[in-house]
């Protein structure tokens, strides 16, 4: 039985601030805890992590249990000391998010076990459709116009310690052998500004961060498509498509996204026709087999060829549940290979696996975790889909007290408009106001307007905006009806990876595509190639030439 034993909460700063960490207990932890039946926290930590914040404290039992975080961040060295690891398995629930400062307490989160000689091993997982965001630390200046060098100085050494600390968890290893943050995290840490965020949120991500998903369906159906997915996802992940990712020119832990542009780029440059491509399967001692190719190499004499073990009793068509682990295997090819020829390839190249990939892997790489089918324990927590169904992203969804609304603007008597980095900081600024009961994010111009809502409030389409709202005031919020327009912009693009590309005719085409999509809100018209991105939350754009950009709004 769920029951609060602890309710702990520090007291704001200011008045607007975020509001400050939120510890609390929602089980016994010493009476024990099932997975399955008791829910996926033991505890939470809500809020804005500031000095002296602990989730250490209290009754802990001799194995491991989860505490969920759900914070904007905060202070970095309060992050990096928060007692995450004393038998804490962290957990960042759907529709939720953990950034800056409560990164570094989710990823050094753990728990000591083993008999005689003990050890350190960590435990942490994402719900598909939670977020883990990451950034680099900023200059902690005060407000004015002039600051002179010793406070400048000192914020600097400020920021490099943290980073140092950082760094030194980067290189701490558990009883595993496993890092808290491995070179791909790091440099998302490191190359991310203070004022932006990189999330973990991709299929690619989770491969290359070595993060656990949880909730995931993690089976598919035997087809050429699975196959080729499965094929580039090895690719990608190993780098096999280039020589080296260390020569001159070549940048090490790219982006899941920068991998994916790296990947397109050598297929361009990879002549199909005369090399040959082919995909299929065949039977080799029982066992179903699939291979595929040629893909690039970076080598123009030779070119790879995969191969996947789908094992016995398979067949195409079938079900595939990896239980954990696939295994691709690659062979450097001139030319393809056909009927016996393909086998012996098959047969001298499958002694030992080329790539190991997590059963994520049966799914594209740039695929939103939170798109992903979900399996029986996830609907049992959060129902089909989860906190917020990122396939409607009007969808109103609960996150810390309040309704969120994607690519919606709510109507109310202005409070004050504050600049912010994000759109979690601007909920977190209304939850720190009495009088605020909406607030309206706007991300191409990082402004945050925060609203009373004294009545009815109308909610109009609005591509750039995402708002909140709290959960005593959503019965109040009335649908515009008017369709929303959608509002042409020439010679600019919004940047980044689009959450869908499908080939468009005219500008015209790919606006019709985009409004059958209920989630899409922005997009992307490249004449040139003639493709059609479209994107559920549309960035600031900025300017391209030859490229136009569609973005839906309604009313005024």
């Amino acid at each position: 039985m769920i029951r609060t034993i602890l309710a702990a909460c520090l007291a704001l700063a200011q008045a607007t601030a975020p509001s400050a960490g939120e510890l609390t207990w929602l089980l016994d932890p010493m009476d024990g805890y099932d997975e399955r039946k008791d829910g996926p926290c033991v505890a939470r930590f809500d809020g804005l992590i500031e000095s002296g914040d602990s989730v250490g404290d209290g009754p802990i039992p001799t194995g491991s249990v989860p505490i969920c975080l759900n914070s904007p961040g905060g202070s970095l060295p309060a992050g990096l000391e928060l007692g995450t690891d004393k038998q804490w398995e962290a957990r960042i629930l759907p529709g939720e998010t953990c950034e800056s400062a409560c990164a570094m307490a989710f990823l050094k989160a753990g728990y000591v076990t083993g008999n005689g000689i003990p050890a350190f091993f960590h435990g942490r997982a994402l719900w598909a459709g939670g977020k883990l965001g990451l950034h680099s630390p900023g200059l902690d200046l005060p407000d004015g116009l002039r600051v002179d060098t010793n406070t400048v100085e000192t914020a600097f050494k400020a920021a490099l310690a943290a980073t140092s600390r950082v760094y030194q968890l980067h290189q701490s290893p558990d009883g595993n052998n496993e890092l808290p943050l491995n070179s791909y995290l790091y440099q998302r840490f490191l190359e991310t500004p203070p004022d932006d965020m990189y999330y973990i949120d991709t299929v690619g991500d989770a491969l290359m961060s070595e993060l656990d998903i949880l909730g995931v369906e993690r089976r598919a159906t035997v087809t050429e498509t699975l196959l080729d997915t499965i094929c580039r996802n090895a690719l990608l992940v190993s780098g096999r498509f280039e020589i080296s990712l260390t020569n001159q020119g070549r940048k090490p832990n790219r982006s899941a996204a920068e991998l994916m542009a790296a990947l397109a780029f050598e297929a361009d440059r990879f002549d199909v026709e005369e090399t040959g491509f082919s995909i299929g399967f065949f039977i080799d001692n029982g066992q179903l087999i699939g291979h595929a190719g040629l893909y690039p190499s970076g080598d123009y004499r030779y070119f790879n060829q995969c191969f996947v073990s789908f094992g016995e009793d398979a067949r195409q068509g079938g079900s595939f549940d990896p239980d954990g682990t696939i295994e691709v295997f690659f062979a450097s090819e001139y030319q393809t290979a056909t009927g016996a020829a393909l086998k012996e390839v098959w047969r001298s190249n499958n002694g030992s696996p080329s790539v190991y990939l997590n059963d994520l892997g049966l799914f594209p790489f740039d695929a939103k975790l939170a798109d992903l089918p979900k399996n029986a324990l996830y609907r049992k927590y959060f129902g089909n889909g989860g906190a917020r169904p990122v396939a409607q992203p009007a969808a109103a969804a609960p996150v810390g007290g309040f309704t969120e609304l994607i690519g919606r603007d709510v109507s109310g008597r202005d409070l004050a408009t504050e600049r912010v980095s994000h759109a979690n900081a601007c909920r977190d600024l209304c939850k720190g106001r009495s009088d605020c009961q909406a607030a309206t994010y706007d991300r191409w111009n990082k402004r945050c307007f925060l609203k009373a809502l004294d009545g009815p409030a109308r909610v109009r389409i609005f591509a750039k905006a995402t708002s909140f709202v709290t959960a005593s005031r959503a019965d109040r919020l009335i649908e515009t009806r008017d369709l929303p327009a959608m509002q042409k912009r020439n010679d600019k693009s919004f940047p980044g990876r689009a959450d869908e590309t499908a080939g468009a005719s005219s500008y015209e085409d790919c606006v019709q595509i985009c409004r059958g999509r209920n989630w899409c809100l922005g997009l992307n018209w490249r004449p040139r190639n003639r493709q059609c991105e479209m994107f559920r939350e549309p960035p600031e754009y900025f300017t391209e030439r030859g490229v136009d950009i569609g973005y839906l709004q309604q009313g005024d």
